[in-house]
């Protein structure tokens, strides 16, 4: 058996067991195969222009011909049904013979051709069939046998075609509920990427790429709970672009977005994977260290001074506080603490630059 007629008979699925139960339900006799082949070389001639009759009886239907678009397709059609006529008088009716016979419902459920044509089609070529045997045979008894045994077999394989139209159908079911699988798939996929987006941007500031305010009250919470479970330190600095309205008045919006950005950029650089850095609003920014007590957060502060003044045409004031007992019930305080901080330095930076002038 070849492996495209194995396939035939494994998709459905059928086998040797299988086709003789089928032929003992449509009543096939044991002497049907051998009243079919004795008949044979009587209408053998004619068996190609039954099936070319069989063929312009389906495209006589406009319905038919539409599923019939090229020139390529009723030829393969004449031949597959050529072949199906010899396989019913072929006197050998096994698995092999049935998948033949098979693939004349695969190749007209393929093309789109409802079953009901390709029936009444099927019914005409029996027609056919009955007169040709009654013509070609002169014994009636011979007639007798053949045309009966006919009319079981074509019964019979009109039973193997339907399965042919419904497994196609059945496949072809398969195949779409499996595309719409995949495409609610990729859609739940792009409508899960799209929301994590959505959320990246709603705790993203558009200016600075830092977190928002909103994004930086979550980070707090997570960050003092860690450290009172843990019982690690937790410092925080809060910074101020110096003379930021001064800047804003005299060069622009624009010039102080960009010195915003730039203050940023600098907080990026400077800092580790772990700490927090955001934009609370306007030019106040605030980062959260952890794992660092106040001689390492002071340490960060200095070193994002110099590093601000070294890159940016303007300087900053930061405020350091740490983690205090009483701050795990509050988070708000710690944030407070630093704030007042880095007002204490604004106002020592103002005091320095007095100094300058006075001297």
């Amino acid at each position: 058996m070849s492996s495209s007629s194995k396939s035939l008979l494994e998709q459905l699925p059928l086998h040797d067991l299988a086709l003789e139960r089928r032929e003992a339900l449509a009543g096939i006799l044991a002497e049907d195969s051998a009243a079919l082949a004795d008949c044979w070389p009587a209408i053998r001639t004619e068996a190609n222009a039954l099936a070319g009759a069989c063929l312009r009886r389906q495209l006589e239907s406009p319905e038919v011909a539409a599923y019939v678009p090229h020139t390529a397709t009723p030829a393969k059609m004449q031949r597959d049904m050529s072949r199906f006529v010899e396989s019913v008088f072929c006197g050998r009716h096994d698995s092999d013979n049935a998948s033949g016979r098979l693939r004349v419902g695969f190749v007209h459920r393929r093309i789109g051709l409802p079953a009901r044509y390709f029936l009444a089609a099927l019914h005409h070529l029996q027609v056919n069939l009955r007169r040709t045997i009654a013509a070609r045979l002169e014994d009636p008894g011979a007639v007798e046998r053949a045309v009966a045994a006919l009319e079981r077999r074509l019964l019979f394989d009109e039973s193997l075609i339907i399965d042919a139209y419904e497994h196609r159908l059945a496949a072809e079911a398969r195949r779409e509920h499996n595309r719409a699988l995949r495409y609610a798939s990729s859609l739940e996929a792009e409508v899960a990427a799209r929301t994590r987006e959505l959320e990246q941007l709603s705790r993203t500031d558009p200016l600075t790429g830092l977190r928002n305010r909103r994004a930086f009250l979550d980070e707090l919470a997570r960050e003092l709970s860690r450290a009172r479970r843990q019982r690690r330190p937790l410092a925080a600095l809060y910074l101020d672009v110096d003379d930021f309205k001064a800047l804003n008045d005299r060069d622009g919006h624009g010039r102080g977005d960009e010195a915003l950005a730039a203050v940023a950029a600098a907080l990026t650089a400077s800092l580790r994977e772990i700490d927090v850095a955001a934009r609370l609003g306007g030019d106040e920014f605030c980062v959260l260290l952890p794992d660092t007590d106040l001689r390492q957060a002071a340490a960060v502060a200095a070193r994002l001074r110099a590093r601000v003044r070294t890159t940016c045409p303007l300087t900053i004031s930061v405020g350091v506080a740490t983690l205090r007992d009483a701050d795990r019930a509050h988070p708000d305080r710690l944030i407070r603490r630093a704030d007042a901080a880095m007002y204490r330095d604004k106002r020592r930076h103002r005091g320095g630059d007095a100094d300058r002038r006075a001297s």
